[in-house]
């Protein structure tokens, strides 16, 4: 009898060792594979340009992103839907857009989202100044299909009038 409790104590202190260990191994492997965004922007007087990078250890799986607009509360699926409600003219604008509605960006990766280049000062202002007014908002998963949320806002673009 006293051999039977020795031995269910020793099975029972094993079972919970290795149910710790397999928590631990769980969480290890869950910060090994995470995904760190991370929203590269770039202001130039004739340039602008956002991308969105990476700087995690797994993937970054943007499963839905959009840009609020802060004045009419509005959602954009990408930057051509906001452009084209309020900028859109004649004159010949160099834009570089991602309309993808889903990404994948793979550790130490980036995605460029938007890329302008505008010569005259007047239309350079005007997209920084709705640049200004709007917020990125995406929704990610990392790949053990945990999710995220992930917004900034862009009014590191606002003009300072002087």
């Amino acid at each position: 009898m006293l051999t039977l409790r020795i031995t269910l104590k020793i099975q029972k202190n094993e079972f919970n060792f290795r149910k710790e260990q397999a928590e631990r191994d769980e969480k290890l492997l869950f910060y090994q594979n995470k995904p760190c965004p991370y929203l590269d922007l770039r202001n130039y007087p004739e340039e602008i340009r956002i991308s969105i990078q990476n700087a995690g250890t797994g993937p970054l799986l943007i499963t839905k992103w959009n840009l609020i607009f802060l004045n009419d509360d509005v959602e954009y699926r990408n930057f051509h839907k906001l452009f084209c409600a309020k900028l859109w003219n004649e004159k010949e604008v160099k834009i570089n857009m991602n309309t993808a509605p889903t990404h994948n960006i793979a550790s130490n990766g980036e995605k460029e989202l938007l890329y302008v280049k505008i010569e005259d000062v007047e239309d350079m202002q005007r997209v920084k100044s709705i640049l200004g007014e709007t917020t990125l908002k995406f929704s990610y998963e990392d790949v053990f299909e945990n999710k995220f949320e992930f917004t900034k806002d862009l009014s590191f673009f606002r003009q300072i009038n002087k």
